[in-house]
């Protein structure tokens, strides 16, 4: 190509223009805001990368097509055309500024704020230059911080109208604080709600309703809480209440759903008015037209309002209750049966109330004039009123009490009783207030109770406190003349049996009579007192010595002899008598009272039904019957009980076929004891049902374990129950879980009762009766020495009838032994029973029983009370063929007893 021709471009110069636009084109991608190029005819032409994000759409094409405009909030569409058209039309370089929403790919809404630079005509742009960022967080935060400035200023207002509201201006206020709280919130309802103090029901008190929402106030009224369980639960929480969704709540709301769906309401917000921690009321919104999220702002407000409106309704209440109690003040004063007096401090009357009157017969007027006042006043008392005025006078804030006669307007005397309270430093009262009554009647009666309070109420005999006075004085008369007395303490044999069996209207009837008789078996000058429950107390003075200390007891105990009818029952109640006598170690009331006592004790310990003299060892026996109570506490807890069984053995081929468990206690200090140590004790302290649980418990348990070693499985068990266990209940199903425990069959467990406890009434006939039913047996022991009647062997459905030891000892060589041996074992062969023969003990008895028919017996004759394991020796001696008793006990190889 020639030198006069066309020159080639300049490479260099283009590169350079290619890498500016390549770097330009870099900081539009890599700037935040978003980049557009539009021609005046509306078309684009570039769109940066981040301009489908920033100003809606999801690409280029949408926007060229009119997407761009489509895309922004109606709301704003017309200012953003308006800003566009105004920046077309304005010169090159000039700038706008415009701040809107827009639509977004997922079909949200954000902020965006759109800068426009006119650069029409400008060469290489001929464009509108648009840079658009988003600026959501910045929007939303400038409108959180209005819509909370705007939140602060209602609440404002809504406390200022709430500081001074009067409780008969409060339901005007609690409108206007609705009305403002729904404007607020822009909703459609506001209301409240007042629960019920039980929260059992719930009505709407108070509704504001935008224009074109119906009121709802007066079909909500008297909700129950209970046709509402998930609202019930919400009751009383401090968090809000939240629907957004009416149609979306759970199915466990589907109550709470229908009724808010009867109201049209969409969204729901709500929360708990409190009063002193107490919720009485609900404060909430509702969104009617469309659903609606509601705001911090919102709930804000509804929280504080809610706390703002409980502080008035508490504060109205206590206005309310102010104005009450100063009316049931005045009413009280009016209509009360006691003198209000108020007098100043020369002590002239400024108010009196009309109870003055009534109990003075004295006007008001009258009863102002001083000289009345003091004429009216009994002479011997004036110069104490006096000083009790001036007393009172010259303590403030204190109250002088006094008692004084009168005479009324009429001439009796009366006597009144007079509080004065110094209140003049008081600037609400400035005045001393004395308070009259008339007590001429509580003074007549205070003398006759004053004699009751001596004298037991139910017998009429002293009481211990007029006891105690009598005995002090009759030791201040045997000090000065040298004279003896002797004091007696009694109680009634079993006497807590006859209550738990009959009831207590029966045992007071038989407290009554036994203080009958007690009256008619002493000495015309001797004293009968009742100290309480069933123990009396004799005070004879004077006595000649101890032989007619006994004559008197004597004669008691044979008052006591004969039965006691009650009603259409017959009771026998024999009593133990303690007695004391006075002597030079006995000077003084607690002594005597004390050492009676334990004489009593003694006599009980004794067999019941007699009398003890007090002697010193009596005192060493009281200390060892509480080392008993004390040890007995511990002996179950510690495993100190054991149990031995004595093999009750099949007479004609020697064979065992059960035994009795017999109980024994490893004392920690005293070794093996028998229940003739303990038993007492346990009966009377109510241990005995702990005990006798437990060795139901281990009887099965050792059962048990012998069927588990193979053992035959014909064997039974026999186990005592007192009379108290079946009283107080509780046997049958001690039984039954013993059982249970054990696996044990409950016709191999029986249970032996003495005949005393046939008589302890319907409870213990009823708990024998569950025994039974269950399947255990039942042994009547002791037989033949108690008073039971033939009818309870058939009511009861005894199985066994065990022979008393006392009958065995003559068996075969005292005719009259012989006789009734003979008649129970036919009673029990006639009522299908089974007869054994207690306490054998030797060979010519266990013949003299096969002769008349017994086939079982028991005692040492055939084996003595062995342990466990020794027992278990015999049963698998047995089990091997071995014999097991031979004349005189034990076969050879014997197993040692355990005693």
């Amino acid at each position: 190509m020639s030198a006069d021709g066309p020159q080639p471009p300049d490479d260099g110069a283009s590169r350079r223009l290619a890498a500016s636009e390549q770097r330009f084109r870099s900081l539009v991608h890599a700037s935040a805001d978003a980049v557009l190029l539009i021609h005046p005819d509306g078309d684009v032409e570039y769109l940066s990368p981040l301009a489908h994000l920033v100003m809606g759409g999801d690409g280029a094409a949408p926007m060229r097509d009119g997407g761009l405009v489509r895309n922004i909030h109606p709301d704003d569409r017309h200012a953003v055309i308006t800003t566009f058209r105004e920046a077309f039309a304005a010169g090159p370089g000039k700038r706008f500024t415009n701040t809107h929403r827009i639509k977004t790919a997922d079909g949200g809404w954000i902020w965006v704020e759109v800068r426009l630079v006119n650069r029409v005509g400008v060469e290489g742009i001929d464009a509108l230059v648009v840079s658009a960022r988003d600026v959501t967080a910045r929007e939303l935060a400038v409108r959180r911080l209005r819509r909370r400035l705007h939140a602060e200023d209602v609440m404002a207002r809504i406390a200022a109208r709430f500081v001074d509201v009067l409780a008969d201006e409060l339901d005007d206020a609690l409108d206007e604080m609705l009305a403002e709280l729904g404007a607020f919130a822009r909703v459609d309802r506001a209301w409240i709600f007042e629960v019920s103090t039980d929260r059992a029901l719930v009505s709407n008190t108070h509704e504001w309703c935008a224009p074109g929402i119906a009121s709802e106030i007066d079909a909500l009224s008297g909700l129950p809480v209970a046709e509402l369980p998930a609202f019930g639960g919400w009751l009383g929480a401090h968090d809000p209440f939240l629907i957004g969704s009416v149609d979306e709540m759970p199915d466990e709301w589907a109550a709470e759903r229908e009724i808010l769906a009867d109201q049209g309401i969409r969204s729901i917000a709500g929360v708990g008015i409190f009063v002193a921690g107490e919720l009485i009321g609900m404060m909430g919104l509702d969104a009617v037209t469309e659903e609606r999220r509601f705001t911090d702002s919102d709930l804000w407000v509804l929280r504080s309002t809610a706390d703002v409106c409980g502080a008035a309704l508490r504060r109205c209440a206590a206005e309310r209750e102010l104005a009450a109690s100063e009316e049931r003040f005045r009413a009280m004063i009016h209509n009360a049966t006691d003198g209000v007096r108020l007098v100043d401090r020369d002590l002239r009357t400024v108010f009196a109330s009309p109870a003055v009157t009534t109990i003075t017969g004295y006007s008001i007027e009258e009863i102002s004039d001083p000289g009345v006042r003091t004429a009216f006043v009994h002479p011997d008392d004036r110069a104490m009123l006096e000083r009790s005025r001036a007393d009172a006078l010259a303590r403030p804030g204190e109250t002088v009490h006094c008692t004084y006669r009168a005479r009324h307007r009429d001439g009796h005397w009366i006597d009144i009783e007079e509080a004065m309270t110094n209140l003049l430093d008081d600037p609400a009262v400035r005045g001393v207030v004395a308070n009259m009554r008339d007590v001429t009647a509580v003074r007549r009666h205070e003398a006759e109770l004053m004699a009751q309070a001596r004298r037991d109420p139910l017998t009429d005999l002293p009481n211990r406190r007029l006891f105690d006075e009598l005995v002090d004085a009759a030791l201040a008369r045997i000090r000065r003349t040298g004279a003896q007395l002797a004091l007696m303490y009694l109680d009634l044999d079993r006497f807590k049996l006859v209550n738990d069996s009959f009831g207590h209207h029966v045992g007071d009837a038989l407290i009554v009579e036994a203080a009958d008789r007690l009256r008619a078996a002493v000495r015309g000058g001797d004293v009968v007192a009742r100290l309480s429950g069933d123990e009396f107390a004799v005070l004879c003075e004077p006595v000649d010595g101890e032989t007619e200390a006994l004559s008197i007891a004597g004669r008691i105990l044979e008052a006591f002899r004969e039965p006691f009818t009650i009603g259409h029952s017959t009771i026998y109640s024999t009593a133990s008598v303690g007695i004391v006598l006075s002597d030079d170690g006995h000077d003084e009331r607690a002594g005597l009272l004390r050492d009676a006592d334990a004489a009593m004790y003694s006599a009980k310990s004794a067999g019941r039904n007699r009398s003890a003299v007090f002697s010193g060892t009596l005192v060493a026996i009281a200390r060892e019957r509480l080392e008993v109570e004390v040890g007995l506490r511990s002996a179950v807890p510690e495993n100190q009980l054991q149990l031995l069984y004595q093999p009750i053995v099949h007479l004609p081929t020697g064979r065992i076929t059960g035994a009795e468990a017999l109980l024994r206690w490893h004392h920690p200090e005293r070794g093996l004891l028998t229940p003739a140590a303990f038993l007492d004790v346990a009966e009377e302290t109510g241990m005995i049902v702990p005990i006798g649980q437990w060795v139901l418990g281990e009887a099965c348990r050792q059962l048990a374990a012998w069927d588990a070693a193979g053992h035959p499985a014909d064997v039974d068990l026999h186990v005592n129950v007192s009379v108290r266990q079946l009283v107080e209940g509780g046997i049958a199903s001690a039984a039954r879980e013993a059982l249970s425990a054990s696996g044990v069959a409950a016709e191999r467990l029986c249970i032996e009762i003495t005949e005393s406890a046939l008589l302890a009434g319907d409870d213990a006939t009823s708990e024998l009766g569950a025994v039974h039913e269950c399947g255990v047996r039942l042994a009547l022991d002791d037989f033949g020495t108690g008073h039971s009647s033939l009818s309870y062997l058939r009511q009861l459905e005894v199985d066994v009838l065990k022979i008393d030891r006392s009958f065995i000892d003559g068996v075969g060589t005292d005719e009259h032994d012989t006789a009734i041996v003979s008649a129970i074992v036919r009673l029990a062969e006639t009522l299908g029973l089974t007869a054994v023969g207690e306490g054998v003990e030797d060979e010519a008895q266990a013949q003299a029983l096969r002769d008349l028919g017994c086939d079982q017996a028991q005692g040492f004759w055939c084996a003595p009370p062995l342990d466990a394991a020794s027992y278990e020796t015999l049963l698998r001696r047995q089990a091997d063929g071995e014999p097991v008793v031979a004349c005189g006990g034990l076969a050879p190889g014997q197993v040692p007893a355990v005693r």
